[in-house]
């Protein structure tokens, strides 16, 4: 799906559907963007980058003169026992969120490209496709200069989880989440 907003070109694909090029040009940008902000990710390669749901996860994101400079994913939970982040299950073992769950993850945009507010595009993007796929809920992970621009998108704070160096989480962050209206659309992406 190709959407308009303000001029920008916005794809949203299924990961099935996702080409291994466009695979390969998203985790180059991950790997970019992350190695700035956790230097010890350097001894990755870039297919160490993606990972298992990708396969399955919806994923957005903004192309500027033929290439990606900003992305994002959200992969829908229809039951827990499907929810692959152990590191919020083990900091926040109490959390039942509504189901199906869209859980937002992997946003990058190229430092180049910054405060222009392709995130928070990407945000409203991957919201209204969990909606469009029968999610009552978002979540997602967000480091501590994301916070505040989430709870601006009707987001609430859930807990912290803490960084592990050697497993997923680089840094310490913050679960939150966002309940949906399945009639509601946020209005952003309506006829332009």
């Amino acid at each position: 799906m190709d959407i308009a907003y303000h001029d920008l070109d916005i794809t949203v694909v299924e990961g099935p559907r996702l080409s291994d090029e466009t695979m390969s040009e998203i985790a180059h940008l991950r790997k970019t963007v992350w190695q700035a902000i956790a230097p010890e990710g350097a001894r990755r390669t870039d297919n160490q980058w993606i990972d298992p749901i990708d396969a399955t996860a919806l994923h957005s994101y903004i192309t500027i003169e033929d290439g990606i400079v900003a992305a994002g994913r959200v992969s829908i939970h229809r039951t827990m026992d499907d929810f692959t982040e152990s590191s919020i299950l083990k900091a926040l073992p109490d959390w039942d969120p509504p189901l199906p769950l869209g859980m937002m993850g992997h946003l990058v945009v190229d430092p180049a490209y910054r405060l222009h507010g392709y995130a928070t595009v990407l945000d409203l993007v991957r919201i209204e496709a969990a909606r469009q796929e029968g999610a009552h809920a978002t979540a997602g992970l967000m480091v501590p200069w994301r916070v505040n621009s989430m709870k601006g998108l009707g987001y609430r704070e859930i807990g912290p989880v803490p960084g592990d160096e050697h497993g997923y989480l680089a840094r310490d962050c913050f679960l939150m989440q966002k309940t949906l209206s399945a009639h509601v659309s946020d209005g952003y992406f309506g006829p332009q």
